[in-house]
């Protein structure tokens, strides 16, 4: 007994220790509170979006913009000339090792192509234009002024990330998590917001996503607070990238080349990414082609088209100052490697569980519509069918006479349908549309007051309110006045309820972007309203609005009142106005501790007056907060959930081996401890022997 008795301690205190190291040395730790508001952010701008200085090795007078650079955009241009070199002939596609870019007439005259970082990156993608000469051309620039009117400074908690977007996708998010890492360092800060746009959103996703789980290293998530995308073609954009390759594009800059733009567009790595990101999402390029009367004939072939680049392009050079001619071509290979790479099927196979586990807890995702955006197009010239049985490939190019017709179109933002962009294949905290373009969507009002409430920057609703409405239909100016109390629940929504023997009014709508809008009963009949949200109150550090107007109507459908509004379809003789009673509730004093299952978290006490949302603020040991939150409520989830069991499997692997380990011990001492018996048997049989 006294073995047992052993065995039985030594399996217990092993259980104690491993349990106890686990406290002070857990195998996961995740706990995700809410940070300083302040918290930095960093801005990614998408393809061709980021200013690329030619810096001289030994004379710095010498330094110009290679893009852009107005004066001579296309000479300019052909700076960043550059070649694909192969550095071995892996199968496997990882840029890293397997590929380089070598700028060609840079590198021949002493320059080296990159972004300036000047203005802590800033300065590279306000204005892609810095020239006196020529018109401004500002892409992040409304963006980065209104950021800075919500109290985010330069250098300090706002930066940009510009890079060079002929290289890898996968090579330009390997920088981008060596910048927020030292961003964070500059700010000491341990999480950041990123705002990214088109490509960007490409060169974040694989930071965040598919590199941690292709590499293992499951950390760099955790320092994004949140995410916030615009335009981004996570399904392709279907046309663009492919007349790029064979006839060039102009970057929207009308003095730029398109065929200079086309040889920078072949020797780019981003290209082939990008076509491979298009060929395998769910938007489908239509390319078809006109015989010569002019009627659609044949339908082609998307590989098959690719092929005939292939062959047309693989010739392809461009010359040099010295006249020399250097081969830039169409890198089929490059894009077949893609297509069958662990790379791209990480972009389109990420199923939710681990997109619970490795993505940011908020992920909101702008998408551009109302504008014709092109999915294909009609070859009128310059391409016949190959019908001969012949080595030629499919169809044959003649780039002189090369002539299309954009015919097939989508909704969208007028580059990328809102089908591409609204397939994110993201677990989205709230997903928001705009009747803009593909740039536009950066700079107008109304997604930039979006792009406040997303980042907690918002006024509040929340508090008691003095509430008027008028009928100017009435011959008496009927007017009707209530005192109310509106409230805030998940998803920007807030409620009023007001109701006594002569007046029922419930208010219900969002308010997302300074707009309140939506329906309330008066007097039992459906009413909608929408009214403009003003003021910038704080009180106690919280923004509170103090004030809004707008307009009712009895519509039975409130559906697209705010398109109603802007299209004067709302009766303006039923007037709605509010005005906020400067008198604090007695509901609460401060942030009052809410139930979560396995965390923490608060209800936050506004004014006097206790919100209904209970915000979640950290979680307990190997749980995390689930994406959600503040569009709708989010919950504490096991991390062997959201990871397909492989935290748990360390855990139950080693309280087997314990328990394994003990049974072993057990065994060894119980036969010592007969042994020992047989032992003293044998002493007293001899004993007794010899007696």
């Amino acid at each position: 007994m006294k073995y047992l008795r052993l065995t039985l301690f030594f399996l217990l205190s092993s259980l104690f220790l491993f349990y106890y190291d686990n406290i002070h040395h857990p195998i996961v730790t995740t706990t995700f509170a809410l940070v300083n508001d302040n918290h930095p952010i960093i801005l990614v701008p998408g393809y061709g979006a980021s200013l690329l200085e030619a810096k001289h090795l030994f004379n710095e007078s010498k330094n110009f913009y290679a893009y852009e650079n107005w004066e001579n955009s296309t000479k300019a241009m052909t700076y960043l000339y550059c070649k694909i070199n192969d550095n071995n002939n892996n199968e496997v596609y990882t840029t890293f090792n397997s590929y380089s870019l070598q700028n060609i007439l840079a590198e021949l005259e002493n320059y080296t192509i990159s972004p300036t970082f000047k203005n802590s990156g800033l300065f590279d993608i306000d204005n892609l234009n810095p020239s006196t000469i020529g018109p401004k051309r500002y892409y992040f620039h409304e963006m980065i002024i209104y950021l800075k009117t919500l109290g985010y400074e330069e250098g300090k908690n706002l930066f940009a990330f510009p890079y060079d977007w002929r290289n890898s996708i996968i090579n330009i998010s390997k920088d981008f998590k060596d910048y927020v890492k030292k961003v964070l360092e500059i700010t000491k800060q341990e999480q950041i917001t990123i705002i990214s746009h088109s490509m960007g959103g490409y060169v974040v996703k694989n930071a965040i996503l598919v590199d941690q789980i292709m590499n293992n290293n499951n950390v760099f998530y955790k320092t994004i607070k949140n995410w916030i995308s615009f335009a981004t073609p996570w399904q392709g954009i279907g046309k663009s990238s492919l007349l790029s390759s064979i006839i060039g594009t102009n970057l929207n800059n009308e003095l730029l080349n398109k065929k200079i733009v086309r040889n920078v567009v072949l020797g780019a790595l981003s290209t082939y990414e990008r076509l491979t990101l298009d060929l395998k999402g769910k938007i489908e390029s239509n390319i078809y082609l006109k015989d010569l009367n002019n009627n659609i004939k044949n339908k082609i072939d998307i590989n098959e088209f690719l092929i005939s680049m292939n062959h047309l392009l693989k010739d392809n050079y461009v010359v040099l100052n010295n006249n020399e001619n250097v081969n830039v071509p169409f890198r089929y290979d490059i894009l077949q490697k893609i297509l069958n790479s662990d790379w791209i099927n990480n972009y389109f196979n990420l199923d939710e569980k681990i997109l619970q586990r490795y993505q940011p807890r908020t992920f909101y995702n702008f998408i551009g519509t109302n504008k014709k955006t092109p999915t294909g197009f009609t070859i009128t010239n310059g391409v016949t069918k190959n019908t001969n049985n012949n080595n030629n490939p499919p169809y044959l190019f003649n780039l002189e006479d090369f002539t299309y017709e954009e015919e097939y179109t989508n909704d969208g933002d007028g580059v990328v349908t809102a089908t591409s962009v609204y397939n994110d294949g993201l677990i989205a905290t709230k997903r928001v549309t705009f009747p803009y373009s593909h740039n536009a969507i950066l700079k107008a009002t109304a997604p930039l007051n979006n792009v406040k409430y997303f980042l907690e920057k918002n006024c509040h609703l929340q508090g008691k309110w003095n509430i008027t409405l008028e009928d100017l239909n009435n011959n008496e100016n009927e007017t009707n006045s209530v005192i109310a109390i509106i409230r805030e629940e998940y998803n920007w929504h807030a409620y009023s309820d007001y109701n006594d023997k002569e007046m029922i009014l419930n208010f219900y709508g969002g308010f997302l972007g300074d707009i309140w809008n939506g329906n309330f009963k008066l007097n039992n009949q459906n009413v909608t309203f929408i009214v403009n949200l003003i003021g910038n109150l704080i009180i106690e550090n919280e923004c509170y609005f103090n004030e809004f107007n707008g307009y009712y109507s009895p519509l039975q459908n409130y559906s697209n009142n705010i398109q109603q509004l802007n299209n004067q379809q709302l009766n303006k003789e039923y007037k709605i106005k509010g005005i906020k009673i400067m008198e604090s509730g007695k509901e609460c004093d401060k942030d009052v501790s809410c139930k979560v299952e396995n965390g923490k978290g608060i209800q936050k006490c506004y004014n006097g007056y206790l919100s209904n949302i209970c915000l979640i603020t950290n979680c307990n040991l190997n749980y995390q907060i689930s994406v959600g939150q503040p569009q709708r409520p989010s919950h504490c989830i096991l991390l062997s959930d959201t990871s397909n069991g492989w935290i748990a499997l360390p855990i139950i692997l080693s309280i087997i081996g314990l328990i394994i380990i003990s049974i072993i011990c057990g065994g060894i001492c119980y036969c010592s401890y007969k042994q020992s018996k047989r032992t003293q048997y044998s002493e007293r049989l001899l004993d007794s022997n010899s007696l």
